[in-house]
């Protein structure tokens, strides 16, 4: 599936193309992708900022 690829390079720290952005942008609220992308997203901002919130 291309969304599972473009998350998994996401998560290896390859900076997204236009293409895979709006891929990203375009994929339906409440679809299990949704939900993959939100748990994808929470994953790196906890691990970039050492589970942390900013002040």
């Amino acid at each position: 599936m291309q969304i599972d690829k473009i998350l998994d390079s996401a998560q290896q720290g390859k900076l997204l193309d236009k293409k895979e952005a709006i891929v990203l942008l375009n994929i339906k609220k409440g679809s299990a992708e949704f939900y993959k992308l939100l748990s994808v997203a929470n994953y790196m901002t906890r691990s970039e900022f050492n589970n942390k919130g900013l002040a």
